[in-house]
């Protein structure tokens, strides 16, 4: 089995644990959301619809620089990243998530993404808050944006395999780190403008991504226990998991955890194309 050019699979939106499709599903539920109050607030305040949306509707959805804003709503930290300020980020995000979430999960499967996510959201907006602290922003702003935590994403993945191909119907395809470079311009052309908070807060969630993954082929996995968190929780909602949930652990060995560490190594020194049949089948085998 050769290696599959990730712009030719197709996506599995019914698919047992899709860490990708909870995401895509979660970012699309809060924007949607907000749009819909955005549409009711416009048709009762019109002039003043915008201050009023902003004061008691997108507040609650927002990071704000103030540690006395956050203890009045603490999950803001996290829910910023899931929210998106216009349709054009929105849309832009979730391609870029689509993009390098599906090549991570083509990788190492479904339990890294979701960790990479949260911990690129929460650190990248702990240090906006550290940010604003420092260089004293206006304490009026209101972060929000999933682009945080995206780059987590992005730079996770580029850090697992520059080289993982793409668009191979191009010459021998086209390595993973130039999208990635594409993705940063981009990034940086947006941050040119912005102020200081912001900009470091995209620096945190890029060196969380780039640590996690680091820390992952070292055999520590930061992410093991907001999966079991997520599994248990599913467990309450779903109890015909539980025994599914044993079985799989019962399959996968240390041994099994060893190989797989040992194909990541592969990977990050000579790239994906470097695998034998047997390494992506493993790999195939281990994700599903």
């Amino acid at each position: 089995m050769g290696q599959r050019d990730y712009f030719d699979k197709k996506p599995t939106l019914g698919q047992n644990n899709n860490a990708l499709v909870f995401l895509f599903t979660i970012n699309t539920i809060i924007f949607l959301i907000l749009i819909f109050l955005k549409l009711v607030v416009d048709l009762e305040y019109r002039q003043e619809a915008q201050v009023v949306f902003n004061d008691n509707f997108l507040f609650w959805f927002s990071l704000s620089p103030e540690l006395k804003t956050l203890l009045v709503k603490p999950w803001s930290i996290i829910v910023y990243s899931f929210a998106n300020g216009t349709i054009i980020e929105f849309i832009a995000n979730m391609l870029w998530l689509w993009a390098f979430g599906y090549i991570l999960q083509d990788l190492v499967g479904n339990k890294k993404l979701v960790p990479v996510y949260l911990y690129g959201g929460f650190f990248g907006g702990l240090f906006f808050i550290l940010g604003h602290l420092i260089f004293s922003s206006s304490p009026n702003t209101l972060f929000l944006e999933s682009n945080t935590a995206v780059l987590a994403v992005a730079i996770a993945t580029t850090t697992l395999s520059p080289n993982y191909k793409i668009f191979q119907q191009i010459g021998n395809g086209i390595s993973l780190w130039v999208l990635t470079a594409v993705f940063l311009l981009i990034d940086v052309a947006y941050l040119y403008s912005n102020t200081w908070p912001i900009i470091i807060s995209h620096i945190s969630a890029a060196l969380i991504g780039f640590i996690y993954i680091k820390q992952l082929k070292s055999g520590n996995d930061w992410g093991a226990w907001i999966y079991k968190l997520l599994s248990n929780i599913e467990k309450v909602f779903n109890p015909s998991q539980k025994n599914k949930s044993s079985q799989q652990k019962q399959k996968i060995s240390n041994d099994n955890q060893e190989k797989l560490d040992a194909i990541l190594d592969k990977i990050n020194q000579k790239g994906y194309d470097s695998l034998t049949k047997a390494d992506k089948d493993f790999l195939e085998e281990y994700s599903n």
